[in-house]
């Protein structure tokens, strides 16, 4: 595990990954551990982003085990973002409507989830299906958790990772 402090100054910005942080968070090989200057009273959560429950079982079992070692909830999330139609050469073609990728979503998500609880019985998992940019739903998750993991797509730059990472 590599650990980096952050450097952010104000509560904003000590959300916010730095140069540094950003650069070792997506070529380091190990799970990257960023804290904040300021610890805030302990929340007893441990969030984790979940961009595809097909390839993020090493990010959710580190976020698991990190929840269970202290004795803390896991809150699960799952942000996306699509336009309101498609454009092709016929014209704006409707997407998938909303409301029917947030269900399928969910589902996915609580299936996936279920098998944690079995594994982890000791750790109350709760899990969100949020429409918006990623990014924006993981700051608003790392001000009400002491630790949000996040995984890599396959396929990111840096080193070669065993697993699957998100």
């Amino acid at each position: 595990m590599l650990v980096l402090g952050s450097r952010g100054i104000g509560a904003f910005t000590a959300l916010l990954l730095g140069s540094v942080s950003r650069y070792a968070a997506t070529h380091a090989s190990s799970p990257v551990v960023v804290v904040r200057d300021e610890s805030p009273a302990p929340q007893q959560l441990i969030g984790v982003g979940i961009a595809d429950t097909e390839s993020c079982r090493d990010a959710l079992t580190f976020a698991l085990e990190e929840a269970s070692l202290r004795h803390a909830g896991l809150h699960a999330i799952h942000s996306w973002h699509s336009p309101q139609s498609e454009i092709t050469r016929a014209g704006p073609m409707p997407t998938e409507s909303g409301a029917q990728a947030a269900a399928d979503a969910a589902s996915q998500l609580a299936g996936l989830l279920d098998e944690c609880r079995a594994k982890y019985p000791d750790v109350k998992v709760t899990h969100e299906v949020v429409h918006g940019h990623p990014g924006r739903a993981l700051v608003g998750l790392s001000a009400r958790a002491d630790l949000v993991v996040i995984g890599r797509r396959a396929g990111a730059p840096g080193p070669a990772r065993s697993g699957m990472p998100c």
